[in-house]
């Protein structure tokens, strides 16, 4: 039976619109009609599709020098005018907010918004939204818009889009309004009230609407952001400058490519914020779910990047990896492995041909010449802090990264984007896993970026339901042990006894290290020695008296 190839993902562009509230930054969210094909009745951000007139507007736009800031969209100029242009038309097809000046510089007034909104009821194509600006003697303003992120849809999805998303201040005086055709409801409030509302299911937002809102909130006013050279939702981001000609020598020339945020052949690049764009290794697995996050982070503009988990050595890794390099012009100065195992840190080779410095925490464990990165140590390349903090559990030597500036916690294996994680006995420690989750809850992480599956928009509701599952567990054990059973495997196969049996031996290491937990704390006595593997060893729970 043949596999059908993914749908190609559409070029769109969304807008989140942030205006003064009472104490805090108000989002602007649209409700989709409850007929539509994608994403009915869901609350949005305004946005559509690329039309393919909107790259072509010379003379009719402001604010944005394509060329300089293609390299921040991995995309060609025009491509890169394209998102903008889509990003301003529909926000006014959607929302009647339109962010354009007339010939003196000065912004739109609200009656002249309204007017042409009235005007041109229904679709907007690009070719018409130009006529409109033209005949209104206005050009649109780009230079509001500010680059938040970049999302593009998961391959088994039927309709998958490739969207930019930006991040623009309200168009003083005008008042937004859904066009009833597309949208049908209008709603501002705080980003924190919407999150907490999705959280209860009285708001319903996809993933990617999760994100932004909660980036947005964490934002400390709302202000006009500027992209004369490209943006960020934290101010002006210079366009890259030459990192190619600074590149060591010895290094490995990438090969000439762009990655468009691309998804197919089981690689996939994503921008998940400013600072950080992930690479999908193509090693899915029962244990690797869709495969091993690669992080590449830096500042905009530096022309360098710190690659956190190299995953595994693969030839198409390789090719995602160095394609995503050549795209915004960077070389590696660092690389850093969250732990040992080889789907992390197999790849760890190719620091040699980057002629980047690699840090473990662990060094000895690494199959490169590394640097210790110890607990509470910051690493400052790229025009980013990385703060280690030792996570140990799943592996001896596991690290989490704090990311200084956004308070991002890239987890390694200690937390999954879905499921839990293997606390991976006899390396392993279950006390020590505890306690690490209790640690990074402590951090108060605006967010995990883990080793494996998406992002974890809500850090500290999935740490407590990890500790919660892992009490759950230990009292399972704990159960089966008094129901007679004795050996890891026997306390498997009644724990675990709805999950797929090609991770019952993954499981069972789980288990043996909640054993040895519960043995050092006197709850349950070894009762056979182990013979060989742990399988063979035997426990039960002592009698009272």
């Amino acid at each position: 039976m043949s596999v059908p190839a993914p749908a190609a993902a559409r070029a769109a562009a969304t807008v989140v619109v942030l205006r003064e509230g009472a104490g805090a930054a108000e989002v602007l969210l649209l409700r989709r009609h409850a007929g539509s094909g994608f994403a009915a009745a869901s609350w949005v951000f305004p946005g559509g599709v690329v039309d393919p007139a909107d790259a072509l507007l010379p003379g009719s736009y402001r604010g944005l020098d394509p060329a300089a800031a293609a390299p921040r969209f991995a995309a060609t100029p025009d491509e890169t005018l394209a998102f903008h242009v889509a990003a301003v038309r529909e926000t006014f097809e959607e929302a009647g907010l339109l962010f354009a000046r007339d010939a003196s510089g000065a912004r739109v007034r609200p009656d002249v918004a309204r007017r042409l909104r009235a005007g041109a009821a229904g679709d907007l194509p690009g070719d018409r939204f130009a006529a409109m600006l033209a005949g209104g003697g206005l050009v649109a303003d780009l230079g509001a818009l500010t680059y938040l992120s970049r999302w593009v849809t998961p391959v088994v999805e039927p309709r998958r889009y490739d969207t930019c998303f930006f991040l623009a201040r309200a168009p003083e005086g005008q008042v937004a309004d859904p066009d009833r055709v597309e949208t049908t409801e209008r709603r501002w409030c705080a980003p924190a009230e919407a999150l907490a509302e999705h959280r209860a299911g009285r708001l319903r937002m996809m993933f990617p609407t999760v994100r932004s809102a909660a980036r947005a909130g964490r934002g400390r006013r709302c202000r006009r952001p500027d992209l004369r050279g490209g943006g960020t939702a934290d101010g002006p981001q210079r366009p890259a400058h030459g990192g190619a000609r600074r590149r060591r020598a010895g290094r490995r020339a990438p090969a000439p490519r762009r990655a468009r945020g691309r998804a197919g052949a089981g690689v996939t690049l994503r921008r998940l914020d400013e600072l950080t764009e992930v690479v999908l290794a193509p090693n899915p697995s029962p244990l690797t779910l869709d495969g091993t996050n690669t992080y590449l982070l830096g500042a905009p503009g530096e022309g360098a990047v710190v690659v956190v988990d190299p995953g595994p050595d693969l030839a198409a890794h390789r090719d995602a990896v160095d394609a995503a390099l050549a795209a915004r012009d960077a070389e590696v100065v660092a690389v850093v492995v969250t732990h040992h195992h080889a789907d992390h840190a197999e790849a760890v080779a190719w620091s040699s041909d980057w002629g980047a410095e690699v840090f473990a925490f662990t060094p000895a464990l690494v199959d490169a010449p590394a640097a210790p990165l110890l607990d509470g140590q910051r690493l400052s390349r790229a025009g980013i802090v990385l703060e280690a903090v030792a996570t140990p559990g799943h592996a001896s030597d596991h690290l989490c990264l704090r990311v200084v500036p956004t308070d991002v916690v890239l987890s390694g294996d200690h937390v999954l984007g879905r499921g839990t994680t293997v606390v991976a006995w006899p390396d392993g420690n279950m006390a020590d896993y505890l306690d690490s989750l209790r640690r990074v809850r402590d951090l108060a992480p605006s967010a995990l970026y883990p080793g494996h599956g998406p992002v974890v928009d809500d850090p500290q509701g999935t740490l407590d339901a990890y500790l919660a599952h892992r009490h759950d567990r230990e009292r399972e054990v704990l159960a089966a042990l008094a129901a007679g059973d004795a050996t890891p495997a026997e306390v498997v196969a009644r724990v675990y006894a709805d999950v797929d049996p090609v991770l019952h031996p993954a499981a069972e290491r789980t288990v043996r290290a909640h054993l040895d937990k519960l043995r050092a704390e006197g709850r349950v006595h070894r009762t056979a020695s182990p013979g060989g593997s742990a399988g063979d060893a035997g426990f039960c729970v002592p009698h009272p008296g």
